[in-house]
């Protein structure tokens, strides 16, 4: 049902007089103060990763530093980055790269170092519009444009 209205119930922990910041809606977190979708909870599935098939620049900032990288691999939920520097899991930052003439931005947070790769980072936070930016380079990366015959 989308654009519409899904009923449902706040149970009060117990002990407790005030309701849950959010709650959990077929697959969608939501705040109960703003009544705004935070973000879809996608721990149910595994994300399907797609390696990048051309060179697609990604700079990250945060933590003091910035620096450039290149994708190495991305998903819905995050991405790998083949870049030289160090972060420690958990540094959250800003990452970005261009999509269709634009660029999509992120909230990230540093997940693991890969050895000989780079810095796996998870997406933490995206607008609606990113995330359909994020769609559209995973469906060009999953799909290659055929030659012309």
């Amino acid at each position: 049902m989308l654009g519409g209205h899904v009923p449902f119930f706040v149970f009060l922990e117990r002990g407790s007089s005030f309701p849950p910041a959010s709650v959990l809606v077929r697959g969608w977190k939501f705040n109960l103060l703003s009544g705004i979708q935070l973000r879809q909870n996608m721990t149910s599935q595994a994300a399907q990763r797609v390696k990048a098939t051309f060179d697609i620049p990604v700079g990250f900032l945060g933590a003091g530093m910035h620096f450039m990288g290149d994708l190495v691999n991305l998903s819905k939920t995050g991405a790998l980055i083949r870049c030289s520097q160090d972060l420690e899991p958990g540094t959250i930052g800003r990452f970005g790269f261009a999509v269709a003439g634009e660029v999509a931005r992120f909230l990230v947070v540093a997940r693991r170092r890969v050895p000989g790769v780079g810095i796996a980072f998870h997406f933490h936070q995206m607008s609606p519009h990113d995330r359909r930016l994020l769609q559209l380079l995973i469906t060009r990366l999953t799909d290659p444009p055929t030659p012309n015959s």
